[in-house]
């Protein structure tokens, strides 16, 4: 014969009481009740992009100018970008030479070039 297992006894659920709130009052040493001030926003003028801007391109140009002789980090930048320039150009114009002409040896062929 099979012996029964026992299953776990439940807890019953206890009713939950809800304790009342105390709410303790402190009177504080000023008497005077606090003003308030009511606040109104005073309204701005919605922003208008103008027609032409104000500066123009040269100006713009000068400004960086300016800002890059002041700055000795945009020098330096500057002149690392001038030097890597020099460096991959010749590089880089062999390049464009060789594709250019592999292109134009693969699909400009030439009525003599058919032929053979």
């Amino acid at each position: 014969m099979a012996t029964r297992r026992r299953s776990s006894a439940t807890k019953s659920a206890k009713p939950t009481v809800k304790k009342s709130q105390v709410i303790s009052v402190t009177q504080s040493k000023y008497t005077q009740p606090i003003e308030i001030k009511k606040v109104t926003e005073t309204p701005t003028a919605a922003r208008v992009r103008p027609e032409k801007p104000n500066l123009s391109l040269e100006d713009y140009k000068a400004d960086v100018k300016v800002r890059w002789q002041i700055q000795w980090e945009t020098q330096q930048l500057w002149k690392d970008c001038v030097w890597g320039y020099q460096q991959t150009k010749p590089i880089v114009q062999k390049v464009v030479t060789y594709c250019v002409d592999s292109y134009n040896r693969a699909f400009n062929e030439t009525e003599g070039q058919k032929a053979n």
